[in-house]
């Protein structure tokens, strides 16, 4: 049996009904939130608020208490391993990545302030004093699929910015894009690789990605993409042998794993493992909940690591494939008048 980081919760809200008093993390008691009370110190006594980021060698994350007649929003780290520490307080729990490698924005009572990795070391910058800006983050996907409507791209599906390569000089070349292009014949997809003001690099692959509402994350691993289509049980029907899921590199070689219509397959975010694949599954608008957590590619199939009540995509982990962090839901109290969100960190390493 693996010995997880933070002390696991139990598999499921519903679980908790039999279970007694508090649960730990990072080593302090979790107590249960309160309406009114003098704001702590304690980063257990705060809620996650959306995903966890890997920044720094740390996993960061919004955290929210009800304090003082309302409510503080502080940016939680925590090395894996360690406790859980309050670095700064936060205007509000609006965070998001910058679409650079291991960065993260966010809105301080100071301004916008850049959390960012350098060199593994945990860094900070200011990088605008009003804190009432709305560019939060140096890339949207929203306005580069505006651009490219504008350049004559139609039939765009998805796409997703990537991680920048890194000049002689040391400073971030044009953050790239991939692109999934509808085509005519639905059992064909069309790749689009975009840097910059180059042309774009194009492929034509035989999988019907773009017609199964595709999804694309960066790859932190590789430095390139994972994407995958959106409906293993349809494409299985139409006689394809499940879910394509291709790793994309920086250089567009393209890797592709079929992976089998499953019992427990609901919502999947996939993630590298190494050379493998990790994938998470929550069936949070459905009855059957057995099957929710972290599945793990392995040589005779999948197998399910961690049992979770997990937040669909709130999923984030280290580039080394070691570590993975999310946010998980548990039973606030034994009468069910809540839903309390906490972090669960594990080492894939050591499970």
């Amino acid at each position: 049996m693996h010995k997880p980081l933070l002390p696991t919760p139990m598999m499921n809200r519903r679980a908790l009904l039999g279970s007694l008093g508090g649960m730990m993390v990072g080593g302090a008691a979790m107590a249960r939130r309160p309406s009114d009370v003098v704001c702590s110190a304690n980063a257990a006594d705060y809620w996650v608020e959306d995903k966890l980021y890997w920044v720094g060698e740390s996993f960061v994350w919004a955290g929210t208490m009800p304090c003082e007649g309302s409510v503080r929003t502080a940016l939680i780290r925590q090395k894996p391993g360690q406790d859980a520490e309050v670095i700064r307080t936060l205007a509000h729990y609006k965070m998001c990545s910058t679409g650079l490698a291991l960065g993260v924005r966010m809105i301080t009572p100071e301004g916008i302030v850049h959390v960012y990795d350098a060199g593994g070391e945990f860094v900070q910058r200011l990088i605008n004093p009003d804190s009432s800006a709305t560019n939060l983050c140096l890339v949207s996907a929203g306005r580069f699929e505006t651009e490219l409507t504008n350049r004559g791209y139609t039939d765009i599906q998805t796409l997703a910015a990537g991680i920048p390569r890194m000049t002689d000089q040391g400073a971030a070349g044009p953050v790239p894009f991939l692109v999934i292009r509808w085509l005519p014949d639905k059992s064909t997809s069309e790749l689009l690789l975009f840097r910059g003001d180059a042309e774009p690099r194009r492929m034509t692959v035989d999988l019907p990605l773009a017609s199964f509402s595709p999804f694309i994350f960066p790859d932190y691993q590789s430095g390139g993409w994972i994407a995958w289509s959106g409906s293993a049980r349809k494409l299985t029907d139409l006689g394809y042998p499940g879910m394509p899921v291709i790793r994309i590199s920086p250089d567009f070689d393209l890797r592709l794993t079929w992976v089998p219509d499953q019992d427990w397959m609901n919502h999947p975010r996939f993630f590298p493992v190494g050379a493998r694949l990790g994938v998470t599954s929550s069936r949070a608008s459905r009855n059957d909940w057995r099957y929710d957590g972290i599945y793990l590619e392995t040589d005779s199939g999948w197998e399910r690591r961690f049992a979770s009540d997990l937040a669909p995509g709130t999923l984030s982990y280290s580039p080394d494939g070691r570590f993975i962090g999310w946010q998980e839901s548990v039973s606030s109290d034994l009468s069910f008048e809540g839903v309390r969100f906490i972090p669960r960190i594990e080492d894939l390493a050591g499970s």
